[in-house]
């Protein structure tokens, strides 16, 4: 029953999925890397809970899921502009998550088993990329902010990867009891609906194409 019910709260993403379908057209390529992760995590929730059900160990498509959807959005902060002319920052980026994810996954551990280390990495450079993000939108948006979908994105990754770096932290801390760990996790569930929310949102106001101009 607890798995039925995570699946369930996995699959609010769902919500902006099926918005981004029908806004597809519309939107223009800007925001298609987000679109494209959205897609990314409930395929690969759905793919997690059909092998968990067989009793098939889930990690390997977790750890490719962990390293496509973290270059996706780093994609997607290119679009937005954020790294400007330093396209040398971007490919360092990129460069530092693929080494980071082959060193976990293939040296360190292996790609069946549960590793933190990668998850730690990749999360942080996604909060300071959306916190730099931010920082320009809130300088640069004219407007109401709060229904830019850029500046909703970015609150929702960086509340969900900033406790996603604290999760990692205590599920790897041996001296951890086992209940603080479960209580942990459920709150990263409720942050993980809270989020996938957000991002509906978001998905539901990224301007018409012909309508929208970056401002950076």
């Amino acid at each position: 029953m607890q798995q039925v019910q995570n699946f369930i709260l996995s699959q609010s993403i769902l919500l902006a999925c099926v918005i981004g379908l029908f806004r597809w057209s519309s939107i223009g390529s800007t925001f298609r890397p987000f679109l494209l992760y959205c897609f990314l995590d409930c395929f690969t929730e759905i793919t997690v809970y059909v092998l968990i059900v067989k009793h098939i160990n889930p990690c390997f498509i977790i750890n490719i899921y962990l390293l496509l959807s973290s270059l996706l959005l780093l994609w997607q902060f290119s679009n937005w502009h954020i790294f400007s002319k330093k396209l040398s920052v971007l490919q360092v980026l990129a460069f530092i998550i693929m080494v980071t994810w082959g060193v976990d996954y293939f040296i360190l551990h292996q790609l069946s088993d549960n590793s933190g280390f990668f998850r730690i990495v990749y999360s942080f450079i996604l909060v300071m990329l959306s916190i730099t993000s931010l920082n320009k939108l809130i300088t640069l948006v004219d407007g109401n902010i709060l229904k830019d979908s850029r500046f909703l994105i970015c609150v929702a990754l960086i509340v969900f990867f900033t406790f996603n770096i604290f999760i990692e932290i205590i599920y790897f801390n041996s001296s951890s009891s086992i209940i603080f760990k479960e209580n942990v996790f459920d709150i990263k569930r409720i942050i993980n609906v809270f989020a996938n929310l957000v991002f509906a949102l978001a998905v539901l106001w990224i301007p018409k194409k012909k309508n929208f101009i970056m401002p950076y």
